[in-house]
């Protein structure tokens, strides 16, 4: 029985870091093609849609307070937030 129950737990574990890894992905993929169609003049880097995730992830945190962060109110996070 423990032997299981540890088999299924891993099984399980495994399932979610796939899942987790497999939407990490496909939100790379669409924040990739929205800097590219914003920065037409040079080459996206992996640094530049981690600093995107990034900054996206503070304005979810900070969508619901009532002061305005003024470097969260650029246009691109804007539109990378309506693409997600």
């Amino acid at each position: 029985m423990v032997e299981t129950t540890r088999t299924l737990n891993d099984a399980n574990m495994r399932w979610a870091i796939n899942r987790f890894q497999k939407s990490a992905k496909n939100k790379n993929k669409t924040i990739r093609s929205i800097l590219e169609k914003e920065y037409t003049t040079r080459a996206i880097s992996e640094t530049d849609i981690d600093t995107a995730r990034y900054i996206l992830e503070q304005r979810e945190e900070h969508i619901y307070r009532t002061e305005k962060q003024e470097n969260f109110s650029m246009d691109s996070a804007s539109t990378l937030m309506q693409a997600l």
